[in-house]
């Protein structure tokens, strides 16, 4: 681990700005009155931009190991500088956003960029730290945080449907005909556009929940969020587990405590990182004319975690006190067919403490499906037909499918989902 880690914080500063349509990472270089540009998707593009001179005079031929050269990366959002003078193998390395500025002189160009990741392993870990947490800010393709799409806000969001969505859609349960159990399957498809960089998540939740004899209302539940990320080409990989507990505290009012953990790794951003979150959620529901809304209100707080690898440890120090609010409007839609409802939902998401790339979000949407949980019911005096139709509403009595719209001043995206509960 240590290794990908050094990988992805020393060999990746090398170069600096200039965004460019959709490009992750960019280098824009000069040197001997030629300019040149070379866009990348990934670190491995990157790093084979700007490395050894035959990497250098693939894309920029002016270029020679003796010869002044300035060359400017892009790192998903960060300028990052790197220079050599006329006759000169001394490196000259910027990254105005955390102040650092260092140079190294090796007996050859190359020897000057190995004492550079040398540094990186020894005194200049902290930059890796600073540079890290400077892409939460800066970057609208950071994969731990920073962005909706990312793995801390998709720990929110989990949390918060755990105590508040799951919870109010689940107040059609009644005694004598509550699950033991229930597990959970949905299919999730979440497209997200921040400035150039478009990014297209696809996540299955998997969830299991034992509900109690004693009133349905109060449940303990596992959360195995999954889901895969393509951030312009880029491949991000992401996994969670959580646990939450739902406590009935008046007839219309529960309470959810819960914790999260994820983690997330990309080896085409130059990514690893874990998050931890914990949070309270408050779901009131009320019968209105019409049907019933629910109000949710939650606060949380979420930091991102050590990665240990023998001595080596590393945290990009991102924390942040989160709060979560919303409403759902639930129709019930019986006269068009039996036994479903279609629902509106509206939320904001607002995070308080380290910058972020964007710090607060809103949510609209509805989702529409057979969410009624019927009272055991006699069959014996029933038509066969009624007894098929009957059974039938008792298997898709979770089936639900909805979409949302995501807007914010930074990003602008929509999702759509399915869900099933058996």
């Amino acid at each position: 681990m240590t290794k990908q880690i050094l990988k992805i914080g020393a060999l990746s500063l090398l170069s600096v700005c200039s965004s460019y349509a959709t490009d992750i990472f960019s280098v824009s270089a000069s040197s001997n009155g030629m300019n040149a540009y070379k866009g990348a998707n990934n670190i491995e593009t990157l790093l084979n931009s700007i490395g050894t001179t035959a990497d250098i005079q693939s894309y920029l031929s002016s270029y020679t190991n003796t010869s002044a050269a300035n060359l400017n990366v892009n790192f998903r959002g960060v300028p990052i500088s790197f220079n050599y003078n006329t006759n000169s193998t001394t490196l000259y390395m910027s990254i105005p956003s955390i102040g650092i500025n260092q140079s190294f002189t090796g007996t050859t160009r190359e020897k000057s960029q190995d004492m550079l990741k040398d540094w990186f392993k020894k005194e200049g870990a902290g930059a890796v730290k600073s540079l890290m947490k400077k892409l939460a800010e800066a970057s609208p393709a950071d994969p731990i945080a920073g962005n909706p799409n990312s793995l801390m806000s998709q720990s929110v969001a989990n949390s918060f449907n755990s105590g508040f969505g799951d919870v109010i859609k689940s107040k059609n349960y009644t005694q004598g005909s509550q699950k033991a159990n229930a597990v959970g399957i949905a299919a999730q498809y979440f497209s997200l556009k921040q400035g150039d960089i478009e990014s297209k998540k696809y996540a299955l939740p998997l969830s299991y929940s034992i509900i109690s004899d004693e009133n349905p209302d109060r449940k303990y539940n596992i959360l195995i969020p999954i889901a895969m990320t393509d951030i312009g080409g880029a491949k991000v990989a992401d996994v969670g587990l959580g646990f939450s507990t739902n406590l009935p505290i008046a007839k219309n009012w529960i309470l959810t405590p819960s914790i999260m953990y994820g983690a997330t790794a990309s080896v085409d951003l130059g990514s690893l990182g874990q998050v931890g979150t914990a949070s309270v959620t408050s779901a009131y529901r009320l019968k209105v004319p019409g049907g019933q809304l629910g109000i949710g209100n939650m606060i949380g707080y979420t930091k991102t975690l050590k990665l240990y690898s023998g001595d080596y440890a590393y945290d990009p120090g991102i924390s942040n006190i989160v709060y979560k609010n919303g409403l759902f409007y639930e129709v019930d839609t019986e006269s068009y067919l039996p036994n479903t409802s279609i629902d509106f939902f509206a939320s904001n998401t607002a995070f308080t403490g380290t910058k972020l790339y964007v710090n607060n979000y809103s949510e609209f949407g509805f989702s529409y499906g057979f969410t009624k949980v019927k009272q055991s019911v006699d069959t014996s005096k029933m038509s066969l037909a009624d007894v098929a139709k009957t059974k039938v509403y008792e298997k898709i009595s979770d089936l639900r499918m909805g979409a949302s719209y995501l807007t914010s001043s930074k990003s602008k995206g929509f999702q759509v989902n399915f869900g099933y509960t058996f």
